[in-house]
């Protein structure tokens, strides 16, 4: 026998080798497996289980304001009693001053 043949002759008979292990690995593996448990095979809570898909109509009611509703505020009063400046000193997250920077409004907040 040449080279070449022994060669292609001892891959072969690895080739066979490993695939008979592998074989025999997703044997073990399939048997090893075990079900999800689920409140009916396992003490598992009713609540805990996997649920189920269910169609749109069947979802619950959304809570909250309908979809494109009219946010409702009440208006600012002309007069207020008494207005409060509120400026903050130091960055948060960089800790930098803020005292030489230009100041811009950004919120308005009414206490009745």
């Amino acid at each position: 026998m040449s080279r070449d043949g022994l060669i292609d002759k001892v891959d072969n008979a690895k080739l066979q080798q490993l695939q008979a292990e592998i074989e025999a690995l997703k044997l073990k593996l399939e048997k090893g497996k075990k079900p999800s448990t689920t409140s009916s095979n396992s003490s598992q809570l009713p609540s805990r289980d996997q649920k189920v898909n269910r169609p749109q109509e069947l979802m619950r009611h959304r809570h909250g304001l309908p979809v494109g509703h009219v946010k409702y505020e009440r208006k600012l009063v002309a007069q207020p009693d008494h207005i409060m400046e509120v400026s903050t000193q130091v960055c948060e997250y960089y800790q930098a001053g803020l005292r030489n920077e230009s100041r811009q409004l950004v919120d308005v907040n009414q206490i009745v």
